[in-house]
């Protein structure tokens, strides 16, 4: 028996002793296109990246949160006249082996750049070109080298409460966290912060301070499967 069941994820990012989730990574890279992820299906409001890629052909890892639609690795091609975007998943890193069927099961294998895809009713996608060339992608865990969550940001756009900024040489970094929603108040901020290296939560806040991402949730992620 086939069925559709819309899952919703929230994937909490409260960082305390408890959770032990301390470490995190902030990895600033250059692109020219993504594909966005909306949790309203008129793609209004706030969003984040799924992946993003400069060449077509080119070979990207799915954040975690998304791999049962669009597989472990997607490859993403875009036309010649640059106006589409082709993608399909592969049940492997590398864009080896299997292909993910979920793919084409939701009609994620095709984009026409700028416009609006609704999914199943529950989610939208949108291909994007990156005017600011350049995204970050967040990974935190227990040690470093260890993404227990992975978030792609739109470079300098919020979401949630959050919004992370990379220089145009993708070598540094600027964080600011609202109070509750992206339209609070400015809560924390932090700037200059090397890309790509790992840091401790504890090395931002510091004594007294609020942690950066105490309070911080994602909104709910909706995702599809097929069972």
């Amino acid at each position: 028996m086939k069925s559709i069941i819309a899952y919703v994820a929230i994937a909490t990012l409260l960082v305390s002793s408890a959770a032990g989730e301390d470490k995190f990574t902030v990895k600033c890279t250059k692109a020219t296109h993504a594909i966005a992820y909306f949790p309203k299906t008129d793609c209004s409001g706030e969003y984040l990246l799924k992946f993003g890629f400069t060449n077509s052909g080119d070979c990207v890892e799915v954040p975690t949160h998304f791999q049962s639609n669009d597989g472990v690795s997607a490859k993403l091609t875009i036309s010649p006249d640059g106006t589409t975007v082709g993608q399909v998943g592969y049940k492997a890193k590398g864009c080896t082996g299997a292909q993910e069927t979920m793919v084409g099961t939701y009609n994620l294998d095709n984009y026409t750049i700028g416009e609006c895809k609704s999914i199943a009713g529950v989610y939208a996608v949108k291909a994007l070109k990156l005017t600011a060339g350049v995204y970050p992608r967040y990974e935190q865990g227990t040690t470093c080298g260890q993404a227990d969550t992975e978030l792609i940001f739109a470079n300098g756009v919020c979401y949630s409460s959050l919004k992370v900024t990379c220089s145009d040489d993708a070598k540094k970094y600027d964080v600011v966290k609202t109070k509750d929603t992206c339209d609070g108040a400015k809560e924390t901020e932090y700037k200059g912060h090397e890309s790509g290296k790992c840091y401790d939560h504890s090395e931002l806040s510091g004594a007294g301070k609020l942690s950066l991402f105490s309070s911080f949730s994602i909104i709910a992620l909706a995702f599809v499967f097929l069972h």
